[in-house]
């Protein structure tokens, strides 16, 4: 049966409100329209829905059973309208982020942060993903936004903003300091100890194809999952670690490590926002992709 769901909408108020009046007011329509859409909802359904009293209409049992489900119908598209009003006003919604350890600490905590500050009604969910995972996720609309290192295959889903770069450095502790001030050949470096990411991750394949480049091949003592430990074991004199400096700012600046400058320096990693450009992003994605693409008032410093 292919009845307008307007007659249903005048059937609840009517109900609920007791009357032919009041409901027409609800609704901003006269009172003819209201009487002639109950008419026609009877007519198609074939019974009588109100007993017509001089002070009121009282639902008849037909229109009581109509009732207890046209409610719950009316209802839930309250509820639904006040979501998607809420979202549109960032007053609630979610995004999805994927990225990489690295860059979660390097460089998306501040905005996080500052996002946070700005909607915190606005649910965010990270998941720790390599760049190929991240990109695969993103396909598969398991996250709203991707963020990695650049560069990566260009591909006709998923659109690539450059947002900012990172620069990664070789640190040592106390048992290297007789090397402080020097400035050593990648082939000196590359036969210590190395402290760096596992195999499976995009940092590292970016550092074996720049020692690889140098004619060089990396072969490090420890290969870390989390990129954050790096530091912490260079700290406790297990090798020379080689990270995001903005991972050792603060050890540098307290001494406990120190830069070990090499002839070749590691070039500048681009950092990119990827959404696919299949889909419109919600209006919490959106006012996060802003956020994460707009120059901030204090940028982090990476």
């Amino acid at each position: 049966m292919n009845i307008s769901f307007e007659y249903y909408k005048v059937f609840y108020h009517v109900a609920r409100l007791g009357g032919i009046t009041l409901a027409a007011k609800a609704l901003f329509l006269s009172q003819p329209a209201v009487s002639k859409s109950v008419r026609q909802l009877e007519s198609l359904l074939g019974c009588e829905l109100f007993f017509r009293r001089h002070k009121g209409m009282d639902l008849t049992p037909e229109g009581e059973v109509l009732y207890q489900h046209v409610a719950q119908a009316c209802q839930q598209l309250a509820i639904g309208e006040k979501k998607i009003q809420a979202m549109l006003d960032l007053e609630g919604g979610s995004i999805n982020i994927g990225s990489s350890d690295m860059l979660m600490h390097a460089f998306l905590l501040p905005y996080l942060e500052r996002f946070h500050k700005a909607h915190p009604k606005i649910r965010i969910t990270t998941v720790t993903l390599s760049t190929h995972e991240t990109l695969a996720a993103l396909r598969a609309q398991k996250i709203d936004v991707g963020v990695l290192f650049s560069p990566v295959s260009k591909s006709d889903d998923v659109e690539l903003r450059q947002v900012c770069t990172v620069q990664d450095m070789f640190i040592a502790g106390k048992p290297f300091r007789h090397l402080e001030g020097r400035v050593l050949p990648l082939a000196e470096i590359v036969k210590m100890p190395i402290v760096c990411p596992r195999k499976d991750t995009s940092s590292r394949q970016y550092l074996d194809a720049f020692f690889h480049a140098h004619g060089l091949v990396l072969a490090p003592e420890f290969e870390l999952a989390t990129t954050v430990l790096i530091v912490p074991f260079v700290e406790r004199g297990l090798g020379v670690g080689i990270t995001v400096r903005r991972f050792a700012e603060e050890s540098l600046k307290e001494g406990t490590v120190f830069e070990l400058r090499a002839s070749e320096p590691f070039p500048p990693r681009t950092v990119s926002v990827a959404t696919r450009k299949k889909g419109l992003l919600s209006s919490a994605g959106r006012e996060f992709l802003r956020c994460l693409t707009d120059t901030p008032p204090e940028p982090p410093h990476v």
